[in-house]
C-alpha cells in the first residue's frame, strides 16, 4: 500500500538531483563566459601599483608558439600590471584552450616585477618549474602559459 508513496518520493528525488546538476553545470559554463575568477586577491586594479616608480623595463618575446595569434619573435611589453589569459579582457590574451581566461598576472612591487599564476587549470611554468605562489620575474627567465613560450627580455621601447 506505501509503494506508490515511496516510488513518488523517489521520483521527486531524482528529478530534484537532475534539477540541481543542470543548474549546476549552467552556472559553471556562465561563469566561465564571464571568465570570472573565485579568489578575492586576484582582484587588484592598476590603481594599486600606480604610486610606484618601475626598474628596469622589460618584455615577453614569444621564442614557442602553437597558437595562431601569437607568432615566434613578436615582443608584448611588461606593464605595471598586466593580466595574462584567454579572456579578451587581458593585457595579454592567448587564445589556446590551455590557457584559463585568467591565468597569471605580472605586477611591479617592491622594485621587481613578479609572476602569479591565478588558479589557473594548466599552471604557469618559469624556467620549466610550475609556480604556485608568486616569483620575481627577471630578465632571461622562460615563461610557459598554455602553447606559447616567451622569454623575459629588457624592453627597448620605453614608452610601452
Amino acid at each position: 500500500m506505501n509503494s506508490p508513496w515511496i516510488f513518488l518520493g523517489m521520483k521527486f528525488v531524482v528529478l530534484f538531483f537532475i534539477y540541481l546538476f543542470v543548474f549546476k553545470v549552467v552556472a559553471m559554463i556562465a561563469r566561465d563566459i564571464k571568465g570570472k575568477t573565485s579568489g578575492g586577491s586576484h582582484e587588484q586594479s592598476l590603481a594599486d601599483y600606480a604610486g610606484q616608480e618601475l626598474g628596469e623595463a622589460y618584455g615577453l618575446m614569444a621564442i614557442q608558439s602553437i597558437v595562431d595569434d601569437i607568432k615566434v619573435g613578436m615582443q608584448y611589453p611588461v606593464k605595471r600590471y598586466m593580466q595574462i589569459g584567454r579572456s579578451a579582457e587581458n593585457s595579454l590574451r592567448i587564445n589556446d584552450a590551455f590557457v584559463s581566461h585568467e591565468h597569471a598576472r605580472i605586477y611591479y612591487r617592491d622594485g621587481r616585477y613578479w609572476i602569479e599564476d591565478l588558479n589557473s587549470r594548466n599552471g604557469t611554468l618559469l624556467d620549466g618549474k610550475r609556480i604556485d605562489r608568486p616569483v620575481p620575474l627577471d630578465e632571461g627567465a622562460l615563461l610557459s602559459i598554455g602553447g606559447v613560450t616567451f622569454k623575459v627580455v629588457r624592453w627597448e621601447n620605453e614608452s610601452g
